[in-house]
């Protein structure tokens, strides 16, 4: 008689269609990915400083989302995506079509004294093998930005 697991994995077949990275920025230069870019702050001073990258913010947070985009506004290599990071990363961005990701501790939601949820602490591999997908192969680096 067969044996029968009581944990059922179900996987969603998504439909969703995948950045037009070019398309989006109007032109092909490389891409950096800020992950949980809260106001903006970062990005685009990154953007500043290196005008010829393209500079994509990612945030869940509509009122960050929203300081994002004022602070922005002049500087034209840089985008921002209201969406889960997560899944952004995931599904969103082409295959192999960022050579560096930035996640930082810096934010201003204290979940438990730290300033991300416990998750981002927790699970650095979890973080490793998704961006894995979205970055370059052995290139990619993922740099820890801090305010402090």
């Amino acid at each position: 008689m067969p044996t029968f697991s009581p944990v059922i994995e179900l996987l969603p077949e998504l439909h969703v269609a995948r950045l037009e990275v070019a398309e989006l920025f109007g032109r092909n230069a490389p891409l950096h990915v800020d992950l949980g870019c809260g106001d903006g702050s970062f990005l685009c001073e990154m953007a500043r400083q290196f005008p010829k990258r393209n500079l994509l913010g990612i945030e869940r947070l509509t009122k960050r989302v929203k300081k994002v985009r004022r602070k922005a506004e002049k500087i034209k290599n840089v985008r921002v995506l209201h969406a889960d990071t997560l899944f952004a990363v995931r599904y969103l961005l082409p295959e192999s079509s960022v050579e560096t990701f930035y996640l930082g501790r810096s934010g201003g939601i204290s979940f438990d004294g730290f300033s991300r949820p416990t998750f981002w602490m927790q699970s650095p591999m979890r973080w490793t093998n998704t961006v894995s997908c979205a970055s370059r192969p052995i290139s990619s680096i993922i740099f820890i930005k801090s305010n402090g």
